[in-house]
């Protein structure tokens, strides 16, 4: 078996090692650069941070930034919350990107419920650029209170692109008040 062992090669006047094989080099370039056009090809999926009022239905956006190149044909994810704040409903498509997709959302077969939501879709007129993917309409708890809404396992056509997810924070506080307390006038009636 024949062993070939990596040399270094010092240059003669100015103490400098070199690499002494060249296309290792070029091959490890290539690969870089293949690679970060992977890590550039991840988009941007991104909630809201909403102040709302107690009681109200709302509406909560799932949107989406630049896709580059790429084509969306295909969606699936999962939105959370906690339920003592907030309860999704579902899933709207009016005025989207995803207007024409046949979309499907369930929030009532276990294991998903009024906090947990999964949403998939499909169609064969692609996504070629960022917006609003779809809105999730939700009713807001009669109680003052903060709930973080999170995205996951989110895929796009097959896996590719990638995403990064921006996970938002739905806070519910009385109009006017500021720290967390009742309103005085409230009290005056």
């Amino acid at each position: 078996m024949i062993t070939q062992r990596l040399r270094l090669v010092r240059w003669p006047r100015s103490g400098v090692t070199r690499f002494n094989r060249p296309w290792a080099l070029f091959v490890g370039f290539v690969l870089l650069f293949f690679l970060h056009g992977d890590l550039a090809a991840q988009v941007l999926v991104s909630l809201p941070k909403l102040t709302v009022s107690p009681g109200k239905k709302i509406t909560i956006p799932v949107t989406v930034g630049n896709i580059g190149k790429e084509e969306i044909t295909a969606i699936e994810f999962v939105i959370s919350c906690d339920t003592s704040v907030v309860n999704l409903l579902g899933v709207e498509q009016k005025g989207t990107l995803t207007e024409g997709f046949m979309m499907i959302a369930n929030n009532s077969v276990a294991p998903y419920n009024k906090g947990r939501v999964k949403v998939a879709g499909a169609s064969a007129f692609p996504i070629k650029s960022g917006g609003v993917l779809v809105n999730i309409p939700a009713i807001v708890a009669a109680n003052e209170g903060k709930s973080s809404i999170r995205l996951s396992n989110i895929i796009f056509n097959a896996g590719k692109p990638e995403s990064k997810t921006v996970d938002g924070v739905i806070t519910v506080r009385v109009p006017g008040d500021r720290k967390g307390k009742q309103s005085s006038d409230r009290h005056r009636k």
